[in-house]
């Protein structure tokens, strides 16, 4: 399933967050002592903005392309630095390690098998430093 157009356009208005990082999220991921942050399925970004804004480096993934412009234009307007990379978190090799994985949202059912997860989850693993 796509997500794009119209559906993107709108997502924020659909999934409304009281500030860019919840506060739970926040402190979770501050107890691993993270210095980078991979999140899967980032959307229009606003999580990893979040992220950014309280200096972790972040690279953020998601398959859409309407849905990362957006998220482009959110980490512009509040001046981030984050990397935005278009993939299948399926099948992704990012060459690296992360200090902390998060993946949000309606994500885990958008894998087509069982297999895909198994292999996103080797990705995870492998990801790890």
């Amino acid at each position: 399933m796509k997500i794009q157009g119209v559906f993107a356009n709108n997502y924020d208005r659909f999934v409304k967050r009281d500030s860019l990082l919840p506060p739970a999220l926040e402190r979770l991921i501050k107890s691993v002592n993270p210095q980078s942050v991979l999140e899967f399925g980032c959307g229009t970004g606003t999580i990893a903005v979040g992220l950014a804004l309280n200096t972790f480096d972040v690279t953020a993934v998601d398959f859409s392309d309407d849905m990362l412009k957006i998220a482009r234009r959110k980490a512009n307007a509040y001046k981030t630095k984050i990397k935005f990379i278009k993939a299948d978190i399926a099948k992704i090799d990012l060459g690296r390690t992360f200090d902390c994985i998060i993946c949000l949202g309606n994500i885990l059912p958008q894998f087509s098998s069982a297999s895909s997860l198994a292999n996103c989850l080797k990705i995870v693993n492998a990801s790890q430093p």
